[in-house]
């Protein structure tokens, strides 16, 4: 699973094994070791509310997708599913959880 952010967009790219994965198992995460000490964590979670949201605590940023936005998906022809949400700030941001495309062959 891919992680990206830039200004006040979150993005998730998954491969489609990790799609079957998540779907199955209703969670993925990764780790990146930073030192011995010091990581991050990031999860990728399905809920049943319907709730899409994001919170970060004790080094782990966790993104909530509701279940039934994931099956609509799978069940789909759409790369990803995005959502702009309101922080505790009142800042904008932008939750992206999409599939990771092969990239096209150079000529």
């Amino acid at each position: 699973m891919k992680l990206r952010i830039e200004k006040n967009s979150i993005r998730l790219r998954l491969s489609p094994d990790e799609i079957k994965k998540f779907f199955s198992k209703k969670e993925l995460s990764e780790t990146v070791y930073i030192s011995h000490k010091n990581f991050f964590k990031y999860s990728l979670k399905i809920t049943e509310s319907n709730d899409f949201g994001a919170t970060f605590e004790d080094k782990n940023l966790l993104i909530n997708v509701p279940a039934n936005e994931i099956t609509e998906w799978i069940n789909s022809k759409k790369i990803g599913i995005e959502r702009k949400i309101i922080a505790d700030n009142d800042m904008e941001v932008m939750l992206i959880v999409e599939e990771d495309l092969p990239k096209k062959k150079k000529r």
